[in-house]
C-alpha cells in the first residue's frame, strides 16, 4: 500500500472530529492501525487542534484545526487553481505551435487535386 503524507493524514483526522466521534469511527474513516492513529491523535492534541471529552470518550477537532483545515482548503485550493491556468496555458501553446498553415496549404492542395479530377471526371 502506497505512503500517505502526513499532513494528508492529519486533515483527515481533523475531517473525521468536525463532530464528536469515537477513536474507533476515526480510525475507520482514516483507514489507519491503532498505533498509527493513536501517535497521530497525541500529536493532534498538543497541538491543541483536537480534543478528548473524558466525560463522554469523545474526540472533536478544535477552533484552532477547524482554522487549520481551512488555511489546507485554501491553500488546495490556490494550488489547483494555479495548476489548472498552468495546463491551460501549455495546451494553449502547444495548438499555437502546431503547423496550422502547412495543414491548410495541404488541404488546399488535396481541395485542388480532386477537383480537378472530378472536373476531368465530367468533361
Amino acid at each position: 500500500m502506497k505512503s500517505r503524507p502526513s499532513v494528508e493524514i492529519i486533515i483527515m483526522i481533523l475531517e473525521s472530529a468536525r463532530t464528536s466521534t469515537t477513536k474507533t469511527k476515526i480510525m475507520y474513516r482514516t483507514y489507519l492501525a491503532h498505533s498509527q492513529l493513536t501517535k497521530y491523535m497525541k500529536i493532534l492534541q498538543s497541538r491543541n487542534l483536537l480534543e478528548y471529552d473524558q466525560q463522554k470518550q469523545l474526540y472533536r477537532t478544535t477552533t484552532r484545526g477547524i482554522k487549520f483545515l481551512n488555511s489546507t482548503s485554501q491553500i488546495e485550493g490556490s494550488i489547483a487553481t494555479k495548476d489548472n491556468s498552468q495546463e491551460m496555458t501549455e495546451n494553449y501553446q502547444q495548438d499555437l505551435t502546431e503547423d496550422y498553415p502547412q495543414d491548410i496549404a495541404e488541404k488546399k492542395s488535396k481541395d485542388k487535386h480532386s477537383f480537378s479530377e472530378s472536373e476531368s471526371f465530367y468533361n
